[in-house]
């Protein structure tokens, strides 16, 4: 019940600071109508449909700010979440206790949301039934690959590498005291992964909720929240509330020309149950481009990494809240267009040099909005950086572009801060040089071409009309939209490239609102003639089944590699669990054979070195650390092992059956026998764990 009281009082605290901040973002879109079939004019969504996300986004990054840095100032007592959490909670109930008592009417206000929720959906059935549909979806998604049973904690085939990061940082939380904090694994003082959003499940952990409910209510409400504002952005900047409709679908459903190559490559078939049954099979992330079969565009991102969709839902807020800036401009051009040649200003005048080009608009909103980016810095960086790039494209085709400055400015301020806080060694998280070619084997600018062909499909085509149909309104959102595309194949900002997948889908993912745009002109393509219109919709169902395609096999994939039957199971309680979380230290760090899922990170304690890919993609040194653990398991002596242990302030070595079996490491069982006692062991398991005589400081 806390984790939920706390989850609520984020919200309820998140609402009231968008209220005082930026209340203009609240009603964006309430004048914005369209007719219905009945000749009646109706808004293009809830108002709801911007709140609740803005609520959740806005709390969930204030209280997650203020649960860390309070749980880090008490850290040292050892009950730094309990701290953390218990003032975190006091300072919310205050703030909006006085808040409430300044201005009475919000309570009410905030009390009639939900009856004012149900009006507004009365009026927007079809959108109603369409969210719920996709609400189930992502719940699906969510549950069916992170979820208890049995007293196991079951992680699906196609999200468990990537989960033992995840639950490592959450446990390190939730049983542990990682403040400040550390990479589970790979402990040096330093974390350069964005772990924010498993802090914010930690907390809901601690406070009560299951692991598998805490991170798969924060998920799916994440997840949910992108596809509410996706919608409603999709909906402002065509004025089609079809286009939203089909544009979430299409953020499940990638545009790819590999399910049509893959259908090809197995053919023939002699029935459409055949071809049915050929997709069903699918257990394998399909495609021929690098790392495709990785499923590094698929809907499993969102699972693999849970905190994508509420940085995505932190990008929309900012950018619908900054779309009236880029309409002002577009306005004021075509009133002078429309003046007398006599009293018409130049276009350089009007659009560059005039005074509200770049001054004026809301300052706090700006500041607020900087804060807000800034604040999700460690939520997920790479969101950070598509967003920046995007209103860049904004800044130039708005009025008040001071705003975007200040924007900008706050977040990359905000960031460094962060970072030199978590990486106080002074190392680079991100270290930007040129990169042409992202993944593509021989960078040719032909086979890169051919790579952004066959791994988009027809969706940046479609992209690509649209902006050409409807330059005015379209053109400069696809020159937006391009920005993190250009960053995916010239720019790389980590050691591994691969990383650079999230612009690049970013990117792909505003694009499918022009290429829904170009579909829906073919539904309704206004043609004198009959056949003409007809063609036009059976072109547009085609391009659907097209753009689905891929996405299809995809979906199936996840479907076919997760559940009970295919996952990583592990117990929630056992002898050795008991023995970690009873016998061992928040802070102690093991030497063992590197892996992904253990006790040791469920436990909320930390591996010299875990499995290395995780660290070495954000730019830690494996290879040393891996020379470091074979001087220590290979010491010759006590005396040398001890002075190694102590030095990297070791406190357990588990030796395990791998350890003797992988030839990257060098191990003296006897030295280690001889040296340190023996504190538990499982000889059915061949798990035996050795305390050392390291004693922190």
């Amino acid at each position: 019940m806390l984790g939920l009281l706390y989850l609520l009082l984020a919200m309820l605290v998140g609402y009231i600071i968008v209220r005082l901040c930026a209340p203009d973002v609240l009603a964006i879109g309430s004048e914005t109508l369209v007719s219905t079939r009945k000749g009646k004019q109706q808004a293009l969504f809830p108002r709801w449909f911007i709140a609740f996300p803005a609520a959740f986004v806005v709390g969930s990054v204030v209280c997650a700010g203020l649960t860390y840095t309070f749980s880090d100032i008490f850290s040292k007592t050892g009950r730094g979440l309990h701290y953390g959490t218990l003032i975190t909670m006091l300072i919310m109930v205050v703030f909006a206790g006085i808040y409430g008592y300044l201005n009475r009417p919000v309570f009410g206000e905030i009390a009639m949301l939900p009856q004012s929720a149900v009006k507004e959906m009365k009026r927007h059935r079809i959108l109603l039934i369409f969210f719920v549909f996709v609400a189930a979806f992502v719940t699906w998604l969510m549950v069916y690959t992170f979820f208890v049973s049995d007293g196991n904690l079951y992680m699906g085939n196609t999200v468990y590498s990537d989960f033992a990061v995840h639950t490592a940082l959450i446990r390190s939380f939730s049983k542990g005291n990682n403040f400040p904090t550390n990479f589970p694994h790979y402990p040096d003082g330093t974390i350069r992964y964005h772990f924010m959003f498993q802090f914010l499940t930690g907390v809901l952990e601690y406070l009560g909720l299951r692991i598998d409910i805490a991170f798969n209510l924060l998920s799916i409400l994440a997840l949910l929240c992108c596809t509410m504002l996706f919608y409603v952005f999709a909906a402002l900047i065509t004025k089609s509330r079809t286009v939203g409709a089909l544009g979430v679908i299409f953020l499940f459903f990638r545009s790819s020309f590999s399910g049509l190559i893959r259908l090809a490559e197995n053919g023939p078939y002699h029935s459409l149950k055949e071809v049915f049954g050929f997709i069903k099979s699918t257990d394998i992330f399909i495609g021929r481009t690098p790392n495709e079969t990785w499923g590094l565009w698929t809907s499993n991102v969102y699972i693999n990494q849970r905190h994508f969709g509420f940085g995505l839902t932190v990008l929309l807020l900012v950018m619908i809240a900054m779309l009236p800036y880029v309409y002002k401009m577009l306005q004021a051009i075509d009133a002078n267009r429309r003046l007398d040649p006599e009293k018409r200003k130049s276009f350089l005048t009007v659009f560059f040099f005039s005074k509200d080009a770049w001054l004026g608009g809301n300052y706090l909103r700006s500041c607020f909005l900087g804060i807000l980016v800034g604040g999700i810095a460690f939520f997920n960086g790479a969101v950070v950086i598509a967003l920046l790039t995007m209103l860049v494209i904004y800044a130039l085709f708005s009025k008040h572009r001071l705003s975007f400055l200040i924007i900008a400015v706050i977040a990359v301020v905000m960031t460094m801060l962060q970072t030199s806080f978590f990486v106080p060694t002074g190392d680079s998280i991100v270290s930007a040089s040129f990169y042409f070619g992202f993944l593509v084997e021989d960078k040719t600018v032909l086979n890169v071409l051919k790579y952004i062909v066959e791994l988009t499909g027809v969706g940046l085509f479609l992209a690509v009309a649209a902006a050409l149909l409807k330059p005015k309104r379209l053109g400069w959102n696809f020159l937006a939209f391009s920005m993190p595309f250009l960053l995916t194949f010239t720019v790389s900002l980590t050691p591994d490239i691969a990383v650079n997948h999230k612009y690049l889908m970013i990117a792909m993912l505003m694009m499918n609102i022009l290429s829904s745009y170009t579909i829906v002109r073919l539904i309704h393509l206004k043609a004198k003639k009959r056949i003409l219109r007809i063609v036009g919709k059976v072109a547009a169902a085609l391009l659907i089944l097209i753009m689905l395609s891929t996405g299809i096999f995809d979906n199936i994939t996840v479907y076919n590699l997760n559940g009970k039957d295919h996952s990583i199971a592990m117990p929630l309680q056992s002898e050795y669990m008991t023995f970690l979380t009873e016998e061992t230290k928040p802070g102690d760090i093991f030497v063992s054979y590197w892996d992904t899922v253990n006790p040791i990170f469920m436990a909320g304690r930390f591996e010299f070195l875990g499995w290395p890919y995780y660290a070495w993609s954000g730019g830690y040194d494996t290879d040393l650390r891996l020379i470091e653990i074979n001087e220590i398991l290979g010491a010759d002596n006590s005396d040398t092992l001890r002075k190694l242990v102590n030095e990297k302030h070791i406190s357990y070595i588990v030796l395990v059956p791998e350890l003797f079996n992988d030839q990257a490491f060098n191990v003296n069982e006897e030295n280690i026998k001889a040296t340190y006692p023996l504190v538990y062991s499982d000889e059915e398991a061949g798990r035996y764990v050795y305390q050392t005589d390291y004693v922190a400081e």
